[in-house]
């Protein structure tokens, strides 16, 4: 009668699992070692890419409501809407649609990002107001956390507080 391979082979032979045992110790070394390297650093682009919702702009009392996005190819949108709009309806007259529309803030285009300043210009392709189509808008970042500090000066008065989305 033969015998069959042991997978736990007794002291002193060279079954399967003791052949590949220098082999195994090497990949428990290696997986250890990169475990230990610190994360790598993410670029302020990287950081910055998600999707935020408005959480604080004095401008727009207690209830703001807007959306900020940026993604890695370098394009963004944003969305600031005045609370407390009443809807309006295929009846509604100018007046009421001009009332609705007023304050809304909306634009999409490109970014790019000036670290050594601290700045993130947004080039429109297209706003809610026309005039804006082709300016540059330069704004003050800083991240407060996984949220976004964004301001109109570098002092950082009357900031809007974006707070990250979480992904999917």
């Amino acid at each position: 009668m033969t015998s069959k391979p042991s997978l736990f082979p007794q002291p002193g032979s060279s079954g399967p699992l003791t052949a590949r045992l220098p082999v195994v110790l090497a990949a428990v070394a290696l997986a250890a070692s990169i475990a230990s390297l610190p994360a790598r650093a993410q670029s302020v682009q990287e950081q910055l890419v998600g999707v935020y919702t408005l959480a604080r702009f004095a401008g727009h009392g207690d209830e703001p409501t807007g959306r900020i996005s940026y993604d890695a190819a370098g394009r963004m949108w944003a969305m600031v809407l005045p609370p407390g709009r009443s809807p309006y309806t295929n009846e509604s007259t100018a007046e009421e649609v001009r009332d609705a529309m007023r304050g809304v803030i909306t634009y999409y285009g490109t970014y790019t990002i000036d670290e050594s300043t601290g700045r993130v210009i947004h080039h429109l392709e297209a706003a809610s107001n026309p005039a804006w189509i082709g300016d540059d808008f330069v704004r003050w970042f800083r991240f407060d956390g996984p949220n976004l500090e964004i301001s109109l000066n570098p002092d950082f008065e009357n900031t809007l507080l974006w707070e990250r989305l979480p992904d999917g």
